[in-house]
């Protein structure tokens, strides 16, 4: 709980449930002024766990972290593979309500919230959206968005069908009539601007790349 006008953290809470590893990022229901000003729900995509992927580097620098500053010691990750899955997230029980796991070596993108159109509906009322990764051609899965567990209502692929992770998306309805911004910016504009702050962005990646290094080295040899 946040006080808006002051950024004060009034009260807070970890939620945790262990059908759902791997949280990547959530969608929830934009569609209407009603949805948007009460949000109850979100709808979670998680990639699993799998502790064979687990990078040498990783464990380097995190296996020994103390419990206080992780939200789950290594010793309680998972011993073998939990599968990618979609989660429903009540925010008013704040529990994880329904999931599905998705089958071995699949995970799904990061979810978008599509609502069912008709005059009866009311918010968090629609379908959920993934694309589905995995070897072979991806696929394209929709979930009834209270009843994930029930397995997706229909699903879309084709040979060679294989777009990029999705990481950010959001469902809009068809626009009608003229475009109502003139607002606009030149392409030349736009590509000179994001390469007059490349240079800074490449600094902090070698900074943060010699840091991480130099933190392996020097661990070993504390330990030792």
């Amino acid at each position: 709980v946040v006080d808006d006008t002051t950024g004060e953290v009034l009260d807070g809470d970890v939620v945790w449930d262990d059908r759902f590893w791997g949280a990547v990022l959530a969608t929830k229901d934009e569609s209407t002024a009603e949805a948007r000003a009460h949000v109850r729900e979100l709808w979670y995509a998680g990639c699993g766990c799998d502790p064979d992927l687990v990078p040498e580097a990783w464990w380097q620098l995190y296996h020994d972290a103390a419990d206080d500053d992780v939200l789950v010691p290594v010793r309680d990750l998972p011993e073998t593979a939990r599968p990618g899955a979609l989660a429903h997230f009540d925010l008013e029980s704040m529990k994880v309500t329904d999931v599905y796991d998705f089958a071995d070596g699949s995970f799904p993108s990061p979810p978008t919230f599509v609502p069912r159109t008709g005059p009866d509906t009311e918010p968090g009322d629609g379908y959920v959206v993934v694309l589905v990764h995995r070897d072979g051609p991806k696929e394209v899965q929709v979930f009834d968005a209270h009843d994930l567990g029930r397995g997706p209502l229909a699903r879309a692929t084709a040979e060679g069908f294989n777009p990029n992770l999705l990481l950010h998306s959001c469902w809009m309805p068809p626009r009608a009539g003229a475009r109502p911004s003139r607002y606009r910016v030149p392409v030349r504009r736009d590509v000179t601007g994001a390469l007059r702050g490349l240079p800074a962005v490449l600094r902090e990646m070698a900074t943060t790349t010699r840091a991480i290094r130099r933190r392996m080295k020097e661990e070993p040899a504390a330990g030792a």
